[in-house]
This record gives structure tokens, sequence and C-alpha cells, in this order.
């Protein structure tokens, strides 16, 4: 397998931990309609790297599913079909008047992430700025692809030296969500790379499949949302614990 000369970065998992963040968040949006909020950071965190399940919405409606059926989220995290019995679960459980409730919870979380207090939650990797300027001392291109907003990649990974990435698409320039590989063949074609040159890496279920729709290599890391399980199922062609260890590995001479 040849090396890639593009390395296109998640933000989520890789470079920052938002995880105290978003639970914080959704759990505002749960007491807000006088739902009880049950769940451990740790637990919404990992449920967000099962497959679809990564976007805010539909986490928000499995954890609300997983509430009203009173199911245990553990055993669910353990199921290697984790994703087939969400869906069934959200499919097939919820009313008009759930998914108001959910839109609800969806709108108080979201702008709970814009608040100074959720930037106090967010802890940054420290081995991030170490594995980008490694990568780049050896030539590699390096860029990021987030479904995030573009602000909050400014504010929480400013110190990676965002001037010095090849490119940048989030939410706003995002031709489509992950696991679309629009972003991927985006930024492939305005850096003049081609699949077999270009690693999308990230910490999710949606990243590899992105990868494989866009055709390139995909490297899933294992300090993030998705358990080790739920990301091999997906069959990555590499598998690291986090971005320190893939750059070391890509930069091995």
């Amino acid at each position: 397998m040849a090396k890639p000369k593009l390395f296109i970065f998640d933000v989520d998992g890789s470079f920052r931990d938002s995880s105290k963040a978003i639970s914080e968040g959704i759990s505002s949006g749960f007491i807000s309609i006088g739902q009880r909020y049950p769940y451990k950071t740790k637990e919404v965190w990992n449920l967000m790297g099962v497959g679809k399940y990564n976007s805010r919405l539909k986490l928000i409606e499995a954890l609300y599913a997983i509430s009203m059926l009173k199911k245990d989220i553990n055993e669910i995290l353990s199921n290697p079909d984790a994703e087939k019995e969400l869906d069934y679960m959200t499919q097939n459980n919820l009313n008009d008047a759930d998914r108001a409730r959910i839109e609800k919870i969806c709108e108080i979380s979201t702008k709970f992430l814009t608040t100074s207090m959720a930037r106090q939650l967010i802890e940054v990797y420290p081995y991030g700025v170490g594995a980008i300027d490694l990568l780049k001392s050896k030539n590699y291109k390096v860029a990021i692809l987030t479904n995030s907003g573009i602000e909050t990649v400014r504010r929480d990974l400013n110190h990676l030296g965002l001037e010095g990435f090849s490119g940048i698409v989030a939410k706003e320039d995002l031709p489509g969500n992950k696991p679309s590989g629009e972003g991927i063949k985006k930024l492939m074609d305005s850096l003049g790379m081609g699949p077999e040159e270009t690693l999308h890496t990230g910490d999710s279920a949606v990243d590899i499949r992105a990868a494989k729709d866009a055709g390139c290599l995909s490297a899933a890391i294992l300090c993030g949302t998705g358990l080790d399980h739920h990301l091999r199922k997906e069959n990555p062609d590499h598998i690291f614990q986090n971005v320190w260890d893939l750059s070391k590995h890509f930069c091995r001479d």
C-alpha cells in the first residue's frame, strides 16, 4: 500500500474532546422538557461513534428512545450491530410529539455549544500540534474536514497553526455531511490529489464510510467516540490509538 501524500483529519475525537460539552448541552435540553437525563458523559460520547448517530439530532433521538424504553445504554454499546438496534428503536417507537421534544432538546444543546461555558468544557488533545508539525516536516499536506462549524474549529484549534493547513472544509462549505465523501472529494480536487494519494482519518464509523465513499484510504483512531469493535467492523485501512501514533507511522524513515 502506497504512502498517502494528503492527510485529511476529522476534528472531534482527533484533536479535541468535546464530550463534556456535548453531554452537558443535551442534559440541559432534557431537563428543559422535564425529562430525566441518566447518562454518563462517556456513554454519550461512545454512542456518537455508532454510525449515523454521530449526528447530534440522531444522537438525541437515540438517547430519548433509550430512556423512554428503559434500555441499558451499555448493553447497546456492546452490541457490534448497535446501529441496527438503534434504528429499530428510533423508527418504531417515536411519535410526532416525541420528535417535537427531540427537536427542542437539539435546539437547546446546539445553542449551548456556542457559549463560553461549553468552551471551558472542551479539552484539546496535547499531541495534536506535534502530530501536524511532524507530518508537515516531511512535506505531507494536511487538511481538515468536519461536520462542525468553522467558528468552533477556529476557536478550539487555532493552536495547531490553521494557516499551515492546505485546506479546511467545515459545515458551512460541505457539499454533504459525512458519511458522504463529497467533502473529501472537494479537498482532493482543490489540492490536485487522487484517492490513492489521500488518507482520511477520524474516530467514528461515518469517517470511515466517508473515506470509502470518496474512494480514498481510511484510518480509524481509538481515542475518540468510536469503540474498537464498532470501528473494526467498518474495515478501515489503518487503526491507530491517536493522531500522534498515525504521524509517527507515516513519518518513519
